[in-house]
């Protein structure tokens, strides 16, 4: 769906067309769950912020003020509820990343492992430094609307995003000499 697609939609959902609502939660519901999952670890907990922010739009779409901003305004709600989930379970001991085993293909093998580092760099992170990286990486935002989903300056967020970076290569590094 275009940026044009999405507009048109959102005014018709603001004014209260619940058809045009379900078309608009369903182009970002994806979105919506893979940056949970990428700040909760846990598809449950996910799912339930998904949901709720799903809720907070459909009982606050007449307040948002300008349309375009549509999936920034949705974004920001969701992150407040992945945050609420996060500080709600922050002392769970069960909240691990889900991992996956896959057949004894040497090359399928070799990307399990690659990507198996790279999902433990990336646990290993921060909850911030995942959801910045996730933001950029994943939903491809531009770094001055992470800045203002996440309430911090622009500088400060490439600062972050450079030493999530840093971290998850030092990780990744340090993961190879240990299975020399």
């Amino acid at each position: 769906m275009t940026e044009h697609d999405i507009l048109k939609i959102a005014k018709k959902a603001k004014k209260g067309d619940e058809e045009a609502f379900t078309l608009l939660i369903n182009n970002f519901k994806y979105d919506f769950f893979r940056i949970a999952k990428s700040r909760l670890l846990n598809d449950e907990d996910a799912i339930d912020a998904v949901q709720e922010t799903i809720i907070s739009i459909y009982l606050n779409l007449d307040k948002l003020k300008d349309v375009h901003k549509f999936k920034v305004w949705a974004m920001k709600i969701l992150i407040n509820h992945c945050n609420t989930v996060y500080y709600k379970n922050k002392n769970r001991s069960d909240l691990q990343y889900e991992t996956v085993n896959i057949s004894d293909n040497t090359n399928i093998e070799y990307e399990v492992e690659v990507n198996e580092k790279v999902k433990n760099a990336f646990t290993s992170l921060t909850t911030e430094e995942r959801t910045i990286i996730s933001l950029f990486y994943i939903e491809e935002y531009k770094s001055k609307d992470i800045a203002k989903l996440l309430n911090i300056n622009t500088n400060t967020l490439r600062t972050k995003l450079f030493r999530a970076r840093e971290k998850m290569k030092k990780i990744i590094n340090l993961n190879e000499k240990e299975s020399l």
